[in-house]
């Protein structure tokens, strides 16, 4: 954990170093979701110069907050022309076109500096630098959250390289983590899946006693199973909708999205359990 700590401290001194290298004078473009934000600078320096196109993409990632036991979360952002097309993050913060807006800044030397805001989720602010192959911003981030004290941390996204990125083989295996709700109260989530995105088994249960406070097989409750439950829609993003999971008690636990990373690593997402009420998951497992 101290090890993690630093490293996340290095790469915040790192980027404010970049930064005050750059200095004054850079190429910088902005626009909003609603209006549009052009094509970036027309000064391509010999090709090394970076524009607002790069941005364009299906980018996914983690936040990482600066206090670990706060959970890391994942992050989507999905661009094109400039604009914002989706962006969702794992503890319940969805930003789309039309509800909320988007204030970018893009550098010719690749410096990123971009907010995202509504009044339903509240304010997500990166600041970054892209990579000279153009498919990885870091940078550090602060979440404002509604009814939450501020989450802030260091962040990566990545480019997705293709169709095949993300498929149900990504999500084969056993997950474990935390469910938390509204009020605060943590209940571990243990899950298993499938190749086929089928769920195997899962357990929520209370972290001071074990105690299983739902239990979930393939075979669901009452006629509804839990098969084909993760399955992605848009194998270019790690994004998986209306994942509903049937206990063996009769309840439901309904996420209206939850994300997933490129590694295959991390979990997380907002949803609502019949009994417990609403809240978000955080779950991992180890690289292989």
């Amino acid at each position: 954990m101290v090890q993690k700590t630093l490293n996340r401290i290095f790469l915040v001194i790192s980027l404010g170093l970049l930064a005050s290298c750059g200095g004054g004078g850079l190429t910088s473009t902005s626009g909003s979701a609603g209006a549009g934000a052009g094509d970036g600078g027309n000064n391509n320096g010999g090709g090394t110069q970076f524009a607002l196109a790069d941005l364009d993409g299906n980018w996914s990632g983690e936040l990482r907050p600066f206090l670990e036991t706060r959970g890391d979360r994942n992050l989507i952002l999905q661009m094109l022309g400039g604009n914002l097309l989706e962006a969702s993050e794992g503890g319940g913060g969805d930003w789309r076109p039309g509800t909320a807006t988007l204030d970018v800044i893009f550098t010719a030397d690749g410096f990123l500096d971009l907010t995202l805001a509504s009044t339903e989720s509240g304010v997500l602010h990166l600041e970054g630098a892209m990579n000279l192959a153009r498919n990885t911003i870091n940078g550090t981030f602060t979440r404002n959250e509604p009814e939450r004290s501020t989450y802030e941390g260091t962040f990566e996204l990545r480019l997705s390289d293709g169709i095949t990125t993300f498929n149900s083989a990504l999500l084969a295996g056993e997950w474990s983590g935390e469910a938390m709700n509204a009020s605060d109260r943590f209940r571990l989530s243990q899950l298993e899946i499938d190749i086929d995105g089928n769920l195997i088994q899962a357990a929520l249960t209370k972290p001071s006693s074990s105690e299983i406070v739902h239990h979930y097989t393939t075979d669901g409750f009452g006629g509804m199973t839990n098969e084909n439950v993760f399955i992605f829609g848009n194998e270019n993003i790690g994004l998986l909708q209306g994942v509903v999971l049937y206990a063996t008690d009769g309840s439901t636990l309904t996420f209206s999205y939850l994300l997933i990373n490129d590694q295959g690593t991390l979990m997380s997402g907002p949803g609502e359990d019949s009994v417990l009420g609403s809240g978000h998951v955080e779950l991992s497992r180890p690289a292989e």
